[in-house]
């Protein structure tokens, strides 16, 4: 399949050219000559992206079964991404092989690629069977900070043994009870409020632990300046660091603020919560200057019966997974003019080398899996559950190639 006069974008840069693939493998880019009987598609003014890689991707209401992930895959092609690494504190968890053989069972149904990832503790809080877990297919290990040390520790040494990275939500769940960022906000709205040292003291104890141990630790989710100044500090003061720390936060703690939860408002209930507009901005030029090195959609889906309900009794967690690309583009492109190259480098090219997949960058050699982006298309997400219902956003997503079959997400063709 050749791509003719595409805008080509990765994390190499933005150029004009073209782009052909043979066996679901990018095997030529440049200025190329049609072969015969060749598939063609002019994308000219059109954007082409390596897919995106989620690493924190949630199923519906945390329920792990067929028709939740086959759903997760449309919304991910809608929104741009190839593959998504799912949370594994799900019910039922992945800390049994029986949940991770469903998820690689469906990958043959789904358009896109379900990764597993490996829930270190069974349903009685002990330690599962890493080992077996992995060689079944999990890809990574998602744990919590706030867990017992010792077993944390032994999880760190699994992670280095199989040569696999550690995903560590840093939260301390005993001061983090509250439903919103602690402030004068949430005083005024009088709801119990998640305080800042709930996740800044969990990265400073993580980092001072796992500092010396040769493994990749993605510090999940972090969304307090402060978070960023500690680990910036380990990396200065401490010679060498043997760990490769990779700092995560979401697209909606970019772009939006506590302030979207005033009249309690529960479509901007989110964990970690939302902070402070001067901290949002903080984290966003945290993200321009290098700091942040990979971004989620944080994609955690609910029944709307469980998001329409008082603040403090509604779930968690927004649903935006299938115009996530469409958040990128519109909010830190067009908004806040950052460079297309850094944002495939945050959502395809450094997941890709966390999770040691040969994807994520337009490059011969690499797995061909694109998406062919409009950047003049305006749509919009019709959810009045979400806190981007009915904005206008841009960078619709027109067609996706994975597994040598071109989909047209928007109107179900392929």
């Amino acid at each position: 399949m050749l791509f003719k006069n595409a805008t080509l974008c990765d994390y190499q840069g933005v150029k004009e050219g073209d782009l052909r693939t043979e066996n679901g493998i990018i095997i030529e880019i440049g200025s190329l000559t049609p072969l015969p009987n060749e598939e063609i598609l002019d994308v000219e003014g059109k954007l082409l992206f390596p897919a995106m890689i989620d690493l924190n991707v949630a199923p519906k209401s945390l329920s792990l079964s067929r028709k939740n992930l086959l759903s997760l895959a449309t919304k991910a092609l809608k929104g741009g991404v190839g593959s998504i690494l799912l949370y594994p504190c799900t019910n039922p968890t992945c800390s049994e092989n029986g949940s991770i053989e469903l998820i690689k069972s469906l990958n043959t149904q789904s358009p896109i690629h379900l990764l597993p990832a490996i829930n270190p503790l069974n349903n009685e809080g002990k330690l599962s069977d890493i080992s077996t877990l992995h060689n079944s297919g999990g890809r990574a290990i998602f744990a919590r900070s706030d867990i017992d040390a010792h077993i944390l520790m032994k999880i760190a040494q699994y992670a280095q043994m199989l040569d696999i990275p550690l995903i560590c939500f840093c939260q301390d769940s005993s001061v983090a009870d509250g439903v919103m960022n602690e402030g004068i906000l949430s005083a005024s709205l009088g709801l119990p409020s998640i305080p800042a040292y709930s996740q800044t003291k969990e990265v400073a104890k993580i980092a001072e632990m796992l500092h010396n141990m040769p493994i990749k630790i993605i510090f999940d989710t972090l969304v307090y300046p402060r978070s960023f100044d500690i680990l910036h500090t380990f990396k200065e003061n401490l010679s060498p660091i043997q760990a490769d720390f990779f700092t995560q936060t979401s697209i909606h703690h970019l772009i939006l603020d506590e302030t979207l939860c005033e009249n309690y408002n529960t479509a901007a209930k989110i964990n970690p919560p939302l902070v402070d507009k001067q901290s949002q901005e903080q984290i966003l030029n945290l993200l321009q200057k290098g700091e942040i090195n990979t971004l989620t959609s944080l994609q955690c889906a609910d029944f709307k019966s469980k998001k329409d309900q008082v603040f403090e009794l509604a779930s968690f967690g927004i649903d935006a997974l299938e115009v996530y690309f469409s958040l990128l583009y519109t909010y830190l492109h067009k908004h806040c003019q950052i460079p297309l190259s850094l944002i495939s480098q945050f959502t395809s090219y450094t997941p890709a080398q966390i999770l040691n997949l040969n994807k994520g960058s337009l490059q011969e050699g690499k797995i061909a899996e694109l998406f062919i982006a409009n950047p003049q298309t305006e749509l919009s997400l019709n959810d009045i559950s979400s806190p981007y219902h009915q904005q206008s956003l841009y960078g619709k997503i027109e067609a996706f190639l994975s597994n040598d079959t071109l989909y047209t997400p928007y109107t179900k063709e392929k």
